[in-house]
This record gives C-alpha cells, sequence and structure tokens, in this order.
C-alpha cells in the first residue's frame, strides 16, 4: 500500500537510494566503506532560528525566531542535499520553503564546531504524485547552490 505522505516518501526514496543517486551521482558500494564516510541522512525536524539577509538590491529581511520545517537532509562527502517534498502539483511556490533551510545549514557551516565542513550545500524540491497505484516522484535541484567561500545575497 502506498502512502503519499511526503515525509514517507522522502524517507522510502532515500532509503532506496533514489535521492542519493539524483544528487551525488552513482551509489557507493558499502561493504568496504567504513561508517563514518558513508551518507548520512538526517529525517524531518523543525527548528526555531533567526536570519538576517538582503532580497534584491538592498531590501535588508531580519526575521527573528522563526521556525523552519526540514523534509529531509542528506550528507555525503562534505555535500549537503536539503529535501522540501510536496503532494500533488502544487498551485504555488514560495521560495523561502527551501532557501530559509539553506540558509539554516549556509549559517550552521559558518560556525565553530563545523569548520566549513560542507563544501556545497544544494536544495531540491521534489513533487509527488499520486494516480492509480503508482506514486511520481519529480526532483528539481532549486539553484541555491553557491559555493560556500564567497558571499551572496538572495
Amino acid at each position: 500500500m502506498f502512502s503519499a505522505d511526503t515525509v514517507r516518501v522522502t524517507s522510502s526514496a532515500n532509503n532506496q537510494r533514489i535521492l542519493h543517486h539524483f544528487l551525488f551521482g552513482k551509489d557507493t558500494e558499502f561493504d568496504d566503506v567504513d561508517i563514518l564516510k558513508r551518507p548520512k541522512t538526517y529525517f524531518p525536524h523543525r527548528t526555531k532560528t533567526s536570519f538576517e539577509y538582503y532580497f534584491g538590491k538592498g531590501t535588508k529581511i531580519e526575521l527573528k525566531n522563526i521556525q523552519i520545517e526540514v523534509d529531509l537532509t542528506i550528507e555525503f562527502q562534505g555535500n549537503i542535499g536539503v529535501f522540501e517534498g510536496k503532494n500533488g502539483k502544487p498551485d504555488s511556490f514560495s521560495i523561502y520553503q527551501v532557501y530559509h533551510s539553506f540558509l539554516y545549514y549556509y549559517n550552521a557551516n559558518k560556525q565553530n564546531e563545523l569548520k566549513s565542513k560542507f563544501k556545497n550545500i544544494y536544495s531540491v524540491y521534489v513533487v509527488v504524485k499520486k494516480e492509480k497505484r503508482t506514486i511520481q516522484l519529480n526532483c528539481g535541484l532549486i539553484l541555491l547552490k553557491i559555493h560556500l567561500d564567497k558571499n551572496f545575497s538572495f
């Protein structure tokens, strides 16, 4: 029995290595790979954080203690994939749904604990379309990928 719940679908797609293959290419054989070098998966969570960034030509955005939700995060060899899942074809799309999750990891990467561990952060928008007895999974890489050694504004 299929479930169209976005969390279950993204988790299943990850466990089947579909998302890993989409984001990072051919899967690694894990028989001889140390567990510390294997991909890491962080399942859905909500957190509160504050952001400050610029939008367009100098419009400053300050957000204090806002709640963000991350549907799925995959880490592998210094690359982070942040996933936003949606059921069906959405009527509208708000970029902050992927940008705030992206910015959360971008800011975390600047903290001493991580010491710039992440080389790249990718935001991926996953649309799940359920028809009869099949589920169609469409992934799109949102163009928020940046090289983390450069300053940016949104």
